[in-house]
């Protein structure tokens, strides 16, 4: 006999009004952004509401409201496609007008996040920002598109000139504004004399990025007296007071060292000032690996040591390979198969990509993995290393405690402490964790 599951109410639009104050905004902002005079008033989306569909909504505006409207097609484009090459437009200033603590986004520790509605009406992302401390300030951008996106920061005005210090990572998607391709990050310093612009990401992939926007007040006190093994062109940046034309600009591949720790900060199973706490060792964490390659005085020159770029993209491939088979890896003579390189290449251009070996690299992942399930009450110590690819339990035991200092269950028991102090202490499990 068939037995009810489960009842689920849609409630999009009547607990919270996301068609008035979402839908209806992203679409003007689209339609703006593709140049259209179009504004949908909440009364006019009323009606619209009736029309199912982001895109079947616009075709049915323009012609029952605008019969003599003609789309600006391309040569060889549809009026379906044009309808859907309409941008996804996100106005972080808008957005920021509508926010209910709008006057609390400069606080510290206190984030703030814009949701991303397409014109459909799905939520495909967010855009999250947060000062740490005074100086101190991390942005998220995590995108699924299948529109293309322009982000509007604000109007590109001239202000006083001022210093900027940037650590950026792009994890997945092409920044093509500032030419940074996945697995890449950059150091930035310079004078910028406007605030505001507008960045634009493209259709068909997702766009994952960590930024870390440092003042340079505080980023000298990090240093301290040690300015000195800086390049000469960061110090003087740092050092003059007045405005310089030149610009400090580092790329490089992105470790796994720093890849675990961005994973961290974006899976961190921790709250109130222990998850700040955290993500400001983690924040400080990333300044320090990025800074080792700045400060070094002849920096590693993938180039020059026989790698070429179709190379680092197949070492980049060897690791979404590993990362997609964590728990039932390669090895590195099929791995090197896989990829289209031999098993020595390979093995020495993973180390110099990601300054470790596969081996390494695919343990801090593993291990990264252990530590969110281990967050899970659900799965036992022993699942959670079957789970990730052991079918030791103490040879797991083992290389988490190598990795991270601690026991599997003198992890778990210290996250149930953070989570609920008093029923940690009756807990047999913490009371006999070995660490």
């Amino acid at each position: 006999m068939f037995q009810l599951q489960a009842l689920i109410f849609d409630v999009d639009g009547t607990l919270a009004e996301t068609e008035r104050d979402g839908h209806r905004v992203a679409f003007n902002q689209a339609f703006a952004a593709a140049g259209l005079d179009w504004d949908w008033t909440p009364e006019c989306y009323g009606e619209l509401l009736a029309v199912t569909g982001g895109k079947e909504r616009i075709r049915h505006f323009w012609q029952q409201y605008l019969p003599e409207f003609v789309p600006p097609l391309s040569a060889g484009m549809s009026e379906q496609e044009w309808i859907a090459g309409l941008h996804i437009f996100l106005s972080v200033p808008e957005a920021l007008s509508r926010y209910p603590q709008a006057d609390q986004i400069h606080s510290l520790r206190q984030p703030w996040k814009i949701l991303l509605i397409d014109a459909s009406g799905k939520k495909c992302g967010y855009r999250q920002e947060v000062n740490l401390r005074a100086g101190l300030n991390v942005l998220i951008e995590d995108y699924t598109l299948q529109e293309d996106l322009i982000v509007d920061t604000g109007a590109d005005e001239p202000c006083d000139p001022y210093r900027y210090l940037e650590v950026s990572f792009m994890l997945s998607g092409h920044n093509r504004h500032e030419n940074l391709q996945p697995h890449h990050n950059f150091f930035l310093a310079d004078w910028q004399n406007s605030r505001g612009g507008q960045f634009h990401w493209q259709a068909g992939e997702r766009v994952l990025k960590v930024d870390i926007h440092i003042d340079p007040a505080l980023f000298e006190t990090l240093v301290g007296e040690q300015l000195d093994v800086l390049p000469p062109l960061l110090r003087r940046l740092l050092q003059n007071s007045q405005p310089i034309q030149d610009q400090f600009w580092h790329v490089q591949p992105t470790t796994s060292a720093m890849q675990s720790a961005i994973h961290q900060i974006l899976h961190c199973p921790y709250q109130g000032l222990t998850h700040w706490l955290f993500w400001e060792s983690k924040v400080i964490e990333l300044i320090a690996l990025r800074l080792d390659p700045v400060c070094q005085t002849q920096p590693a020159d993938l180039a020059s040591s026989g790698l070429h770029s179709e190379d680092i993209d197949r070492i980049h491939y060897a690791s979404d390979i590993l990362l997609q088979r964590l728990t039932n890896p390669p090895s590195l003579v099929e791995l090197a198969r896989l990829v289209g390189l031999n098993d020595h290449k390979l093995k020495q251009g993973f180390r110099q990509v990601f300054g470790t070996t596969g081996f390494g690299y695919l343990q801090t992942h593993r291990m990264e993995l252990a530590k969110q399930l281990l967050a899970e009450p659900t799965f036992s110590i022993a699942g959670v290393a079957q789970a990730i690819g052991y079918a030791s339990q103490s040879h797991f035991c083992h290389m988490f405690k190598q990795q991270f200092g601690m026991t599997p269950r003198y992890y778990r028991s210290s996250l149930r402490r953070l989570k609920n102090p008093d029923a940690a202490k009756k807990d047999p499990d913490t009371a006999n964790c070995d660490r």
